[in-house]
């Protein structure tokens, strides 16, 4: 999990850049890969009905219609179709662009076997990506790499709210959404729990393990990073900046930026 403010940013930063083959394979019972290990692409792939059967290392694994398979570039896995039921599925071959090694190895930890819970509109952007990758349109290459980073934060939230299986993450993911959009309001962990039917000790626990920090670190973090925003708009002060993320105080304000931030809120007035 990350324990610095900047992580929540840089953790799984990355662009796409060349893509290889966009594909929606049909039912098939006879469907094989042995020993593939693409050593250029990522693959990303949606099952959208059927079985298969696949081994990845030591992990081995069935999927069914939900199953979001990500293999990293070099990981070497075999599969087929159940003969009985196969299976059909989009997937995608695309460079991976990370912006730092962090950022590298965050996606090479995810995997390779996550299920969504919006299929529908996961299956929707597979298909909007076949639809744009095979009509060439001018300018497609744009829609098509935007697709695929839409496809790829889905696949970050699905891991984060899978990682170690955590109960009650629906409930933790409503109170992340909400916080969000009420930066300007700040809540105690007691108001937090009672909206999310918890007691504030499981829920300390449960938020902690979803995002790395406290409620209240958290909210700082939120607040702070509004603020910035504003701050780089050029139509907010300080003090102004201060009031609309919901600081009384500037200058309390002004410290907490500078401890979170790393420089003062003046900084990003002056840019």
């Amino acid at each position: 999990m990350p324990n610095r403010p900047e992580d929540m940013e840089t953790l799984y930063d990355a662009g796409v850049g060349r893509v290889g083959s966009v594909i929606c394979r049909q039912p098939l019972a006879d469907w094989r890969i042995r020993s593939l290990a693409n050593q250029r692409y990522e693959i990303l792939c949606l099952s959208v009905q059927g079985k298969s059967h696949y081994t990845c290392g030591k992990k081995r694994f069935t999927t069914g219609p939900g199953s979001l398979l990500y293999f990293p570039r070099g990981v070497e896995h075999s599969a087929h179709s159940d003969t009985a039921n196969p299976w059909s599925f989009y997937t995608v071959q695309f460079e991976l662009l990370p912006t730092t090694d962090d950022a590298r190895n965050a996606f090479n930890a995810i995997g390779p076997h996550l299920k969504v819970s919006n299929l529908a509109q996961v299956r929707s952007r597979f298909k909007e990506l076949e639809r744009c990758w095979v009509g060439r349109e001018p300018g497609f290459m744009m829609r098509v790499r935007g697709i695929i980073l839409e496809l790829l934060h889905e696949l970050v939230l699905t891991h984060i709210r899978q990682s170690g299986r955590i109960l009650h993450a629906s409930k933790i993911n409503d109170i992340l959404s909400m916080l969000q959009e009420c930066s300007g309001t700040t809540y105690s962990c007691d108001e937090l729990a009672q909206m999310a039917e918890l007691s504030p000790s499981r829920f300390r626990v449960l938020f902690r393990q979803m995002t790395g920090y406290s409620p209240t670190h958290y909210q700082n973090l939120i607040r702070m990073y509004r603020a910035r925003d504003l701050l780089l708009s050029g139509g907010y002060t300080v003090t102004t900046a201060a009031a609309e993320t919901g600081f009384e105080d500037v200058y309390y304000f002004s410290r907490l930026f500078k401890r979170l931030i790393g420089v003062s809120p003046s900084y990003y007035r002056n840019i």
